[in-house]
This record gives structure tokens, C-alpha cells and sequence, in this order.
């Protein structure tokens, strides 16, 4: 709770009493906001199965985490609506969390870190259910060195859209693992990734296709100033009978200073023949022409620089451009770090 006292303030910018929201203190719901009770169910002791949900062992690090969290809070979503998390951890060194949508129904999540003040594991998972659709937005800005474990499920004609914004100020490990386990099941991720704390950051991000006719694009932005690295990793797999699939990967990664380094590892599993996959990435500074154009449009430097770079921000913050409140709130925090 002392997170919560002391920045009472703070956090009234990103969440309002008329809205849902959960608001977590080291792994624990503290304060709960659901405007229809039914709605929504929260227990404190209960983890998804991967077995059950697709036949994926979970692996040694995850069973570790399971075991030694205090709480491992499973939040299940049975109507369409919107959801507000806000986490706080200052105290618990491992926290897990997962959530199961019902089927045939649309959710949007908005999961914002905004004070990890202590070296953290963190796991948390997604269930999205047959036909169900979820359009998830995740903002982290975590002060210590983070790893950090997220996992996906997507049942047959389920659609997901998963946005990730990640300013972080230490070092940062993250590992997403996402699974189209049933046909015709559709994922569309965008991850803008910054780092300016001359510290090592590394992302790695796992699409497998498991069934046949899925579908996923993922777009990838770093941006990388001070002296610091970032390792980007994207591996698309598509199994055997995986057939009529469709992967698509890019990367893309702005250095803003001559120290700084973004190192693309693009990587392709393909045990099917009818099926689609393709993938790119590209590292460098700002197009000279693209800064030139601005210049002489009468935009200082600085200034041409930072619209540029908004420019690749943009499209995960415009998730919740309709929250002034929180946009604002996020665009400060990035705006400090370019």
C-alpha cells in the first residue's frame, strides 16, 4: 500500500471511479473498481494450465514462478468491457497473474506498470477464448531490472490485438509466447520498444502457429539513445499441418545518438509447405531526407527529431487516445526519455 499513499495523486491521472479497474500492490488486488459485479471474478490462488489449453508444457522457469508467488491471481472476464490495471511493486520480488476471456465477446484491456521499484519476475498469461476478441494495451516504466514472462493463447476465430509500449529505466528481459492453438485464429501485435538508460534491454517474441488458416503480423519499433542496446527477437514457427497459415514479421530500430545499438534477430520455423511466412528488419539513424524536409518547413532540429520519432510511437499510443487523462500522462514519460 505504500505506493498507492504516497502517489494518490499520480495515480488519479490514469484511472477514474466511473471506469473498471483493478489496482494490484505486489501481485495482490488492493482496490477494485467493476461497476457490474458479475461482470468480472477475481481469485487469488488459481493459474492457467497450458496442457489443458493446448498441449504446451509449461517450462521449468514458469512452474518456478507459479510456485514461489504469493498470490497467483486469475481474473476471468464474462461480458464485454473495457478494464483498467494499474500494478505497484515495491515489496514482492515475484508476481503472476492471469486472465480468461469467455467466448464470443469483446474486452479491452489497459495494463499500465507505473511504479516496479524492486528487481521483480513477472508472469503474466492470456486466455482468449473461441471467438472471442481482445484488444489489449500494455504501458511499462519499471525503475528496477525487470524479467518479465507473458503468454497467449488464441482459440479458434478469436481475434487479438496486443499493443506494448516499454520505457523502462533498468535493465529489461521480456519474453512473450504467442499460440494460435485453434483455426482461423488471428493475432495482430505492435511493439514499440525505448530505451535510453545504458543499460542492455532484450525483447523476444514467439508467434506459433498451431492450427490451420491463423493468421499474425507483428511490428516492431525500437528506439535506442544514450549509450544503450537493445537485443530485438522474433521468431515466427509454423508447425506441421500448420496449413493456409499467414506470418508476417518486421523490426524496425532508430538510433538517436552514434553509441547506441539495436541488434534485429529475425528468425523463421517453417514445417509446413502451404503455407505464408516473411520477415525484415532494418537499423539506423533518422533519414537525413525525412529531417531536411521538417527543417525547411521551419521545425527546429530537436523539435523535427522528436516528431519523427512520435511518428513510430504513435500508433501504440493512439490504442487509448480517447483517455486525455492517460495520454498525457504516458506522452510525458516518453517525451523524457527522446
Amino acid at each position: 500500500m505504500k505506493y498507492f499513499r504516497e502517489h494518490i495523486d499520480e495515480f488519479s491521472k490514469i484511472y477514474k471511479e466511473s471506469e473498471n479497474y483493478i489496482i494490484f500492490n505486489d501481485g495482490k488486488p488492493i482496490r477494485e473498481n467493476i461497476l457490474n459485479e458479475e461482470d468480472v471474478e477475481v481469485s487469488l490462488d488459481e493459474s492457467l494450465d497450458p496442457r489443458d489449453i493446448c498441449e504446451v508444457e509449461r517450462c521449468d522457469a514458469e512452474k518456478k514462478l507459479i510456485k514461489n508467488a504469493k498470490f497467483n491471481v486469475n481474473v476471468k472476464i464474462h461480458k464485454p468491457l473495457q478494464l483498467k490495471l494499474i500494478h505497484l511493486n515495491d515489496d514482492e520480488a515475484t508476481v503472476t497473474f492471469s486472465f480468461e476471456i469467455d467466448p464470443k465477446i469483446e474486452v479491452k484491456i489497459i495494463d499500465i506498470y507505473t511504479r516496479v521499484d524492486i528487481k521483480s519476475h513477472i508472469l503474466n498469461e492470456i486466455l482468449v477464448n473461441d471467438r472471442a476478441k481482445l484488444d489489449y494495451f500494455s504501458f511499462s516504466r519499471c525503475e528496477k531490472s525487470i524479467e518479465h514472462k507473458m503468454n497467449v493463447y488464441i482459440d479458434s476465430r478469436a481475434n487479438v490485438n496486443l499493443y506494448n509500449l516499454m520505457a523502462n529505466e533498468d535493465e529489461y528481459r521480456f519474453n512473450c509466447n504467442v499460440y494460435l492453438f485453434d483455426k482461423f485464429s488471428k493475432l495482430n501485435q505492435y511493439n514499440t520498444l525505448i530505451n535510453n538508460t545504458k543499460k542492455d534491454q532484450e525483447f523476444t517474441y514467439k508467434v506459433h502457429h498451431l492450427a490451420k488458416s491463423s493468421i499474425s503480423q507483428m511490428r516492431n519499433n525500437a528506439i535506442c539513445n544514450s549509450d544503450s542496446f537493445i537485443v530485438i527477437n522474433t521468431d515466427g514457427i509454423i508447425k506441421k499441418d500448420a496449413i493456409e497459415t499467414d506470418l508476417n514479421q518486421k523490426i524496425k530500430g532508430i538510433l538517436l545518438d552514434e553509441k547506441s545499438n539495436i541488434i534485429a534477430n529475425p528468425v523463421l520455423h517453417i514445417d509446413e509447405y502451404d503455407c505464408k511466412a516473411g520477415h525484415g528488419a532494418g537499423v539506423g539513424a533518422i533519414d537525413e531526407a525525412d529531417l531536411f524536409y521538417l527543417m525547411s518547413r521551419g521545425i527546429e532540429k530537436n523539435d523535427a527529431v522528436k516528431l519523427i520519432v512520435y511518428g513510430y510511437i504513435e500508433p501504440v499510443i493512439s490504442f487509448v487516445k480517447e483517455d486525455e487523462e492517460l495520454t498525457n500522462y504516458i506522452s510525458e514519460i516518453i517525451f523524457k526519455k527522446i
